[in-house]
Protein backbone atom coordinates (compact mmCIF):
# COMPACT_ATOMS: atom_id res chain seq x y z
CA UNK A 1 0.00 0.00 0.00
CA UNK A 2 1.38 2.95 -0.74
CA UNK A 3 1.09 5.99 1.89
CA UNK A 4 0.44 9.70 2.16
CA UNK A 5 4.03 10.60 2.66
CA UNK A 6 7.44 9.28 4.46
CA UNK A 7 6.79 7.76 8.19
CA UNK A 8 9.33 9.81 9.38
CA UNK A 9 7.20 12.78 9.19
CA UNK A 10 4.00 11.15 10.75
CA UNK A 11 5.15 11.56 14.61
CA UNK A 12 5.27 15.15 13.81
CA UNK A 13 2.20 15.23 12.12
CA UNK A 14 0.17 13.04 14.61
CA UNK A 15 0.93 15.40 17.66
CA UNK A 16 0.35 18.75 15.64
CA UNK A 17 -2.72 17.52 14.83
CA UNK A 18 -3.78 16.23 18.17
CA UNK A 19 -3.39 18.84 19.53
CA UNK A 20 -5.43 21.01 17.14
CA UNK A 21 -8.46 18.37 18.22
CA UNK A 22 -7.57 18.74 21.54
CA UNK A 23 -7.94 23.05 21.38
CA UNK A 24 -10.67 23.23 19.16
CA UNK A 25 -12.76 20.78 20.99
CA UNK A 26 -11.96 21.87 24.58
CA UNK A 27 -11.30 25.56 24.37
CA UNK A 28 -13.28 25.94 21.41
CA UNK A 29 -16.00 23.66 22.66
CA UNK A 30 -16.37 22.61 19.30
CA UNK A 31 -18.49 19.41 18.03
CA UNK A 32 -16.07 16.80 17.17
CA UNK A 33 -17.70 16.55 13.59
CA UNK A 34 -17.94 20.07 13.05
CA UNK A 35 -14.29 20.24 13.96
CA UNK A 36 -13.35 17.89 11.92
CA UNK A 37 -14.94 19.02 9.09
CA UNK A 38 -13.11 22.54 9.39
CA UNK A 39 -10.28 20.81 9.66
CA UNK A 40 -10.77 19.08 6.57
CA UNK A 41 -11.60 21.43 4.74
CA UNK A 42 -8.71 23.71 5.50
CA UNK A 43 -5.56 24.56 3.94
CA UNK A 44 -3.59 22.67 6.57
CA UNK A 45 -5.19 19.39 5.47
CA UNK A 46 -4.59 19.53 2.03
CA UNK A 47 -1.70 20.32 2.65
CA UNK A 48 -0.69 17.45 4.83
CA UNK A 49 -2.67 14.91 1.98
CA UNK A 50 -0.14 16.58 -0.83
CA UNK A 51 3.10 15.97 1.30
CA UNK A 52 3.43 20.27 1.82
CA UNK A 53 6.98 20.31 4.68
CA UNK A 54 5.50 23.40 6.06
CA UNK A 55 2.44 21.47 7.25
CA UNK A 56 4.62 18.20 8.01
CA UNK A 57 7.21 19.39 10.04
CA UNK A 58 6.79 23.54 10.03
CA UNK A 59 4.33 24.42 12.28
CA UNK A 60 3.37 23.42 15.85
CA UNK A 61 -0.54 22.31 16.75
CA UNK A 62 -0.95 25.57 17.80
CA UNK A 63 -0.02 27.55 15.39
CA UNK A 64 -2.36 25.21 12.83
CA UNK A 65 -5.28 25.96 15.16
CA UNK A 66 -5.06 29.04 15.03
CA UNK A 67 -5.13 28.93 11.45
CA UNK A 68 -8.19 26.58 11.14
CA UNK A 69 -10.23 28.31 13.31
CA UNK A 70 -9.72 32.10 12.16
CA UNK A 71 -7.10 33.38 14.34
CA UNK A 72 -8.91 32.55 18.11
CA UNK A 73 -6.07 32.74 20.22
CA UNK A 74 -5.38 29.74 22.64
CA UNK A 75 -3.60 28.16 26.16
CA UNK A 76 -1.17 25.94 25.84
CA UNK A 77 -2.96 22.74 26.36
CA UNK A 78 -1.82 20.10 29.90
CA UNK A 79 0.41 17.39 28.64
CA UNK A 80 -1.47 14.79 28.35
CA UNK A 81 -3.66 12.92 25.71
CA UNK A 82 -7.14 13.77 25.81
CA UNK A 83 -10.31 11.87 23.80
CA UNK A 84 -9.94 14.51 21.71
CA UNK A 85 -6.66 14.30 21.24
CA UNK A 86 -6.40 10.71 20.34
CA UNK A 87 -9.00 11.15 17.80
CA UNK A 88 -6.88 13.54 15.37
CA UNK A 89 -3.90 11.60 15.92
CA UNK A 90 -5.81 8.68 14.87
CA UNK A 91 -7.39 10.66 11.78
CA UNK A 92 -3.87 11.64 10.83
CA UNK A 93 -2.94 8.25 11.02
CA UNK A 94 -5.71 6.80 9.05
CA UNK A 95 -4.93 9.70 6.51
CA UNK A 96 -1.24 8.47 5.68
CA UNK A 97 -2.15 4.75 6.27
CA UNK A 98 -5.02 4.81 3.64
CA UNK A 99 -3.77 7.85 1.47
CA UNK A 100 -6.58 9.29 1.16
CA UNK A 101 -8.17 12.85 2.04
CA UNK A 102 -9.33 13.83 5.04
CA UNK A 103 -13.09 14.86 3.98
CA UNK A 104 -13.47 10.98 2.61
CA UNK A 105 -12.35 9.33 5.68
CA UNK A 106 -14.56 11.83 7.74
CA UNK A 107 -17.68 11.15 5.70
CA UNK A 108 -16.79 7.01 5.73
CA UNK A 109 -16.09 7.12 9.56
CA UNK A 110 -16.96 10.45 11.62
CA UNK A 111 -14.94 11.52 14.34
CA UNK A 112 -18.09 11.06 16.94
CA UNK A 113 -17.30 7.44 15.99
CA UNK A 114 -13.81 7.44 16.43
CA UNK A 115 -14.82 9.58 20.31
CA UNK A 116 -17.20 6.73 20.94
CA UNK A 117 -14.21 4.24 20.37
CA UNK A 118 -11.86 5.84 22.31
CA UNK A 119 -12.30 3.91 25.41
CA UNK A 120 -11.23 0.25 24.23
CA UNK A 121 -8.83 1.67 21.45
CA UNK A 122 -6.73 4.23 22.40
CA UNK A 123 -4.71 2.13 24.67
CA UNK A 124 -4.01 -0.70 21.59
CA UNK A 125 -1.82 -0.16 19.19
CA UNK A 126 -2.96 2.63 16.32
CA UNK A 127 -2.90 -0.63 14.11
CA UNK A 128 -6.30 -1.96 15.58
CA UNK A 129 -8.14 1.25 15.05
CA UNK A 130 -6.52 0.82 11.08
CA UNK A 131 -7.82 -2.77 11.40
CA UNK A 132 -11.58 -1.21 12.90
CA UNK A 133 -11.94 1.14 10.14
CA UNK A 134 -10.85 -0.49 7.10
CA UNK A 135 -14.35 -1.84 5.89
CA UNK A 136 -15.65 1.87 5.84
CA UNK A 137 -12.54 3.18 4.02
CA UNK A 138 -12.07 0.24 1.64
CA UNK A 139 -15.36 -1.27 1.01
CA UNK A 140 -13.86 -4.18 -0.80
CA UNK A 141 -10.86 -5.53 -2.16
CA UNK A 142 -9.73 -3.93 -5.70
CA UNK A 143 -8.62 -6.90 -7.49
CA UNK A 144 -12.12 -8.94 -6.70
CA UNK A 145 -14.10 -5.85 -7.18
CA UNK A 146 -12.26 -4.85 -10.88
CA UNK A 147 -12.66 -8.46 -12.13
CA UNK A 148 -16.12 -9.04 -11.42
CA UNK A 149 -17.18 -5.73 -13.11
CA UNK A 150 -15.33 -7.06 -15.82
CA UNK A 151 -17.08 -10.51 -15.93
CA UNK A 152 -13.72 -12.63 -15.23
CA UNK A 153 -13.09 -15.60 -13.29
CA UNK A 154 -10.71 -16.22 -10.79
CA UNK A 155 -9.21 -18.96 -12.77
CA UNK A 156 -9.37 -16.98 -15.89
CA UNK A 157 -7.25 -13.82 -14.27
CA UNK A 158 -4.96 -16.43 -12.21
CA UNK A 159 -3.84 -17.79 -15.92
CA UNK A 160 -3.73 -14.63 -17.92
CA UNK A 161 -1.35 -13.16 -15.14
CA UNK A 162 0.82 -16.13 -14.83
CA UNK A 163 0.01 -16.88 -11.10
CA UNK A 164 -1.56 -20.22 -9.52
CA UNK A 165 -5.20 -19.61 -8.50
CA UNK A 166 -4.58 -20.09 -4.65
CA UNK A 167 -1.91 -17.21 -5.04
CA UNK A 168 -4.94 -14.85 -7.01
CA UNK A 169 -7.31 -16.17 -3.83
CA UNK A 170 -5.00 -14.93 -1.32
CA UNK A 171 -4.47 -11.64 -3.31
CA UNK A 172 -8.53 -10.85 -3.37
CA UNK A 173 -9.02 -11.99 0.58
CA UNK A 174 -6.21 -10.03 1.83
CA UNK A 175 -4.32 -12.84 2.92
CA UNK A 176 -1.44 -11.59 1.03
CA UNK A 177 -0.66 -7.85 0.28
CA UNK A 178 -0.13 -6.62 -2.78
CA UNK A 179 2.79 -4.53 -2.07
CA UNK A 180 4.40 -8.22 -1.20
CA UNK A 181 3.84 -8.94 -5.07
CA UNK A 182 6.35 -8.66 -8.19
CA UNK A 183 6.11 -6.28 -10.50
CA UNK A 184 5.89 -8.44 -13.32
CA UNK A 185 2.49 -9.81 -11.38
CA UNK A 186 1.30 -6.42 -10.58
CA UNK A 187 1.66 -5.39 -14.11
CA UNK A 188 -0.19 -8.06 -15.68
CA UNK A 189 -2.88 -7.45 -12.94
CA UNK A 190 -2.93 -4.16 -13.74
CA UNK A 191 -2.68 -4.92 -17.46
CA UNK A 192 -6.09 -7.28 -17.24
CA UNK A 193 -8.12 -5.47 -15.03
CA UNK A 194 -7.19 -2.20 -16.23
CA UNK A 195 -5.86 -0.48 -13.56
CA UNK A 196 -2.65 1.33 -12.41
CA UNK A 197 -0.17 0.48 -10.30
CA UNK A 198 -0.70 2.84 -7.75
CA UNK A 199 -4.48 1.93 -8.34
CA UNK A 200 -3.61 -1.46 -7.62
CA UNK A 201 -1.43 -0.30 -4.16
CA UNK A 202 -3.52 1.95 -2.90
CA UNK A 203 -6.21 -1.20 -2.78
Amino acid sequence: MIHAYYSEYLPDVRKSIGTLFDLAYYQLELDIDELSERFAASEIAEGIESGCPKYLAGMSGIEMAMEVFDGSSFEQPPYECTDAFWVGYALVHLQWYYNRPFKEIITKYPCSRLLAGYPVLHEADIGKTVDVVRRFIVPGNIVKLRRKEIGMTQRELAALVGISLPALRAYEQGVTELENASGKTLYMLGRYLGLTVEELLRG
